[in-house]
């Protein structure tokens, strides 16, 4: 094993080596190059960074058509809320102006019904007094005829019973 240790001290081994890793940097080197011109990678490279450009910039674009569609967006919803606000104002006005109306024609109504209960009372108690002042009437007259009779006798009853019916013929008639 000591010759191994010699031969890796030794200053040809490394001299090898360095030249060896030059000889394959040179040679590796040497083909990246060949690959370069063969497959024009510059070119590939320079192609793909002005894509990578290209989707930056078109991306940007779109963001400021983004920017420019949201802020008409906003701006559309303000009008649309100012929009609802008067709908709903209007609303609120118009249900005023209808609450109003029907208040006024539900007072028409009730004053209507009241009158026409008032008219309906007023004959009603005209139909009653008339109805109590024939009832009165006839009580009247049959008390009175009861006491007449009472105190008259038959022949002076006969001539009063003649002359109120006669009396009685010549009202209806009238």
């Amino acid at each position: 094993m000591g010759h191994f240790f010699e031969t890796l001290i030794s200053p040809h081994f490394w001299e090898y080596i360095f030249h060896s890793n030059i000889i394959n940097m040179i040679i590796v080197f040497s083909f990246l190059v060949w690959l370069i011109k063969k497959f024009d990678l510059a070119k590939i490279l320079n192609n793909y960074s002005e894509n990578i450009e290209s989707d930056i910039k078109k991306v940007e674009q779109d963001k400021r058509v983004a920017q420019s569609v949201l802020q008409e967006m906003k701006e559309s919803a303000k009008e649309i809320k100012k929009n609802v606000n008067k709908i709903i104002e209007e609303a609120k006005s118009s249900a005023q102006v209808m609450s109003n109306r029907i208040d006024y024609e539900k007072e028409q109504k009730i004053n209507e019904i009241n009158k026409n209960l008032t008219k309906m009372i007023d004959i009603e108690n005209k139909s009653m007094q008339e109805k109590i002042t024939q009832d009165f009437s006839q009580e009247v007259y049959m008390k009175a005829e009861e006491k007449i009779k009472q105190k008259l006798d038959n022949q002076l009853h006969n001539k009063f019973i003649n002359d109120f019916i006669d009396n009685l013929d010549e009202k209806q008639v009238k």
